[in-house]
């Protein structure tokens, strides 16, 4: 019969959804927005921030003012994210949205763009960046949306 392995399939895909959570891990945070179970920030040294279709988001690791994990900027708005040592690793997570990112650095100060991330992946991406200076301002933007950050070197 036809109907129960449709049902099959549809219980398969249920049971994936549901497995793929809305957890940040040992971010301590929750957000419909992007979840990875491997994302932790519960080492030292490192920062998370989201990206999505629209939007850049506090995943976890940027400490200052307004810029608790969860925190969505989206276009017309400047994601900030204040690190609290100059050796923090920053990593760019690209969730499962429907259109293609790219992070690349905008201005005198760079480091390399991530990789174009196509639109519609099942499986997040996450791109670390080598901050090379410390107390400075590091300016970068998606390339596919405009949506801006910002990312404070002590």
């Amino acid at each position: 019969m036809k109907f129960p392995k449709l049902r099959t399939n549809w219980s398969t895909w249920a049971i994936l959804l549901v497995s793929s959570g809305v957890s940040l891990g040992g971010c301590g945070q929750t957000s419909g927005l992007i979840s990875s179970a491997s994302l932790t920030c519960s080492g030292a040294n490192r920062a998370f921030i989201g990206v999505g279709d629209g939007y850049l988001l506090h995943l976890c690791g940027c400490n200052g003012a307004g810029e608790a994990a969860g925190t969505v900027v989206t276009s017309g708005q400047i994601l900030t994210c204040h690190l609290t040592q100059a050796d923090t690793q920053v990593s760019f997570h690209f969730g499962q949205g429907a259109g293609s990112h790219q992070i690349v650095p905008v201005g005198a100060l760079t480091f390399s763009a991530t990789p174009w991330v196509p639109g519609g992946r099942q499986v997040p991406q996450v791109y670390p960046v080598k901050l090379d200076q410390s107390g400075v301002t590091y300016v970068f933007q998606d390339a596919m949306t405009g949506v801006q950050g910002q990312i404070i070197v002590p």
